[in-house]
């Protein structure tokens, strides 16, 4: 067998070489990892895409290295595209703080991306690599610090050793969230982004100074490898209205398939939601609704100041995984948050469609679901998201 020589492949635009070799510098001399990037390009295309398949395919993870400059290169789409089908971890990186916009934002937009001119980030992204190929890594500098990144530094590290007071908190963050049963508390950490989930014990067992700096953000569910996050309580207008009609009345959405029966695997809302919003934006439906306020109440939700995830309006699937264990999820909602905040007795909407005039809806007062009349149909939205 081939040993293999590389463990990390790294995509990137050669107009962010100079940050990008400081970066792979890193990497090489701070932990275990070795590194495939070409640094001077191949004259030949079909060699150039032959040695980038062969290096893709005899790596574990590819580092997305993301920049304006980057998301201008339609062939990082291609890189990223054959990582993602071949099954690779793939980790975005942001090296010049730019916003992601396009096929980036659709295909990154819901991931934990790891900003590297925030010290905290740029440290956990080393201390990451090193734990997946063996190195002990101690804390790193970021790439550049500015002046006010300097005099924080002494704070921040101050605060980590006082996270670090709290010894179950390490075992909590390191266990995977399949072994930790059917609900967790997620949530935010306020400083680096990242998302914890805990279990009721867990949560009761770690110190207030340390639950002050996480902030509640959903309900986590998980069932037979299926996971998401449910929004802790249902969408509201800016006037408190919780009811949402659908939008989009007569339209054939492309792209977003029609069921006549509840589909027989399990699907998710995340790609239906933004292809019901795009194709029904500043558009008015055969009734005259606007848009699809159903589908841009669950997009636009925020569980706080804190929660930067992207919501979605549930598929049928999602929404009868939360009837099935309705009960459970209010019992634990009411552990930590008001009675409003309890999934309701009523209709809520899903985002999978039925036909040009009904979209599903589910009853949880009993389970039911039909196809809800888009044209008369004004009911509730939970929003989820995709777990991390």
């Amino acid at each position: 067998m081939e040993q293999k020589k590389y463990d990390i492949f790294v995509s990137y635009s050669r107009a962010d070489i100079d940050i990008v070799r400081k970066l792979v510098d890193d990497i090489h001399v701070k932990t275990n990892a070795r590194c495939w990037i070409d640094w001077n390009g191949i004259e030949s295309g079909d060699q150039f895409v032959d040695v980038i398949i062969n290096a893709i395919d005899k790596v574990d993870t590819v580092l997305f290295i993301l920049s304006d400059n980057s998301m201008a290169s339609e062939f990082a789409k291609r890189e990223i595209d054959y990582a993602r089908n071949t099954g690779k971890k793939i980790v975005p990186v942001v090296v010049d703080g730019g916003k992601l916009r396009g096929w980036f934002l659709f295909f990154f937009g819901s991931v934990d991306y790891i900003d590297i001119k925030v010290p905290m980030q740029y440290d956990k992204l080393l201390r990451n690599i090193g734990d997946w190929y063996g190195a002990d890594v101690k804390s790193q500098e970021p790439l550049s610090l500015s002046a006010e990144t300097v005099g924080k530094k002494a704070a921040v590290s101050r605060q980590v050793k006082e996270d670090a007071v709290d010894t179950g908190l390490k075992k909590i963050l390191s266990i995977p969230r399949e072994q930790k049963g059917l609900l967790c508390l997620a949530c935010i950490n306020k400083k680096d982004k990242s998302i914890a989930y805990f279990t009721t014990d867990e949560w009761e067992s770690i110190s207030e100074s340390i639950k002050s700096q996480y902030a509640k953000t959903g309900v986590s569910i998980y069932e037979d490898g299926h996971t998401f996050i449910i929004a802790l309580e249902d969408c509201k207008t800016a006037d408190g209205d919780n009811r949402f009609a659908f939008g989009g009345c007569g339209k054939d959405f492309v792209g977003v398939k029609s069921y006549n029966v509840k589909p027989s695997v399990f699907i998710t809302g995340y790609n239906d939601t933004i292809a019901i919003i795009e194709q029904c934006n500043g558009r008015k439906d055969v009734w005259g609704i606007q848009g699809a306020p159903a589908a841009e109440a669950a997009w636009n939700y925020k569980a706080n100041e804190y929660d930067y995830m992207q919501w979605y309006l549930p598929s049928i699937s999602e929404l009868m995984l939360i009837n099935k264990y309705q009960d459970e999820i209010n019992d634990f909602l009411s552990k930590y948050l008001p009675a409003e905040s309890k999934v309701s007795n009523d209709w809520y909407w899903s985002s999978t469609v039925c036909s040009d005039d009904y979209a599903w809806g589910v009853c949880m007062t009993d389970g039911s679901s039909y196809g809800v009349d888009l044209l008369n149909g004004s009911i509730l939205v939970r929003a989820v998201a995709l777990a991390k």
